[in-house]
């Protein structure tokens, strides 16, 4: 009698591991059905030949699409827990404030004819911001928000706030794209840094992921 108990374990595992795998993979074909539309949308380089031109846009799609996906993992996961424990409210809010500079900074440079006028008097060339740099930065930005919007509604910043030296950063980042909006001459002038915010994050969660471990390390022993 213990052998039909054994195979009836065994089939809900099988399942659920198919289950599993069509997910996989119905995911992995949404993914390259969205690259080919991003490729396709995805204006020629002139300064390519044709072939080279394609095999261009189609990695383009490609790396727009793996980036975006990687923003959904945490935002489901923590609508499933319904909870933030365990996620880095530090990393989420510069997160958060990355992207929308980074978001003001690319949707200037792509729609506003003065700034791209001032950019090519600077640079000799016009700015080669493409539409999909536009989807990226906009999603990214909506994904990275609804983060922080979770770790307010599930948990509260009240049980786990930005750590002092993130709360320091991040209004010193904020003052310089003021000081730089006071004292600059023209707007691009502040685009650039909104850019040195995004590339000074990227430095920070460096940074921040390394103290996150060594902390968890340490709590661990």
């Amino acid at each position: 009698m213990d052998e039909p108990l054994a195979n009836n374990t065994e089939e809900p595992n099988i399942t659920e591991t198919k289950g599993r795998l069509r997910r996989r993979l119905i995911t992995l074909a949404c993914m390259l059905i969205a690259a080919g539309l991003v490729a396709a949308v995805t204006p020629d380089d002139s300064a390519l030949t044709k072939p080279y031109a394609y095999i261009s846009a189609a990695l383009g799609g490609l790396y727009f699409v793996a980036w975006s996906v990687s923003f959904w993992p945490q935002v489901l996961l923590n609508k499933q827990r319904k909870t933030t424990v365990g996620l880095s409210p530090d990393f989420a809010v510069l997160n958060a404030f990355a992207f929308a500079a980074y978001s003001a900074y690319t949707l200037a440079l792509y729609a506003s004819p003065r700034i791209r006028h001032q950019y090519k008097r600077h640079h000799d060339h016009a700015p080669e911001v493409r539409f999909a740099d536009v989807l990226f930065c906009l999603h990214a930005l909506l994904l990275s928000s609804v983060t922080v919007g979770q770790i307010a509604y599930y948990d509260g910043f009240a049980k786990q706030k930005p750590s002092r030296p993130a709360r320091y950063g991040l209004a010193a980042l904020a003052l310089y794209v003021a000081g730089t909006a006071i004292v600059g001459h023209e707007a691009l002038q502040i685009l650039y840094a909104l850019s040195y915010c995004r590339n000074q994050r990227r430095v920070d969660g460096v940074i921040l992921r390394e103290v996150i471990s060594r902390r968890r390390r340490g709590r661990a022993k």
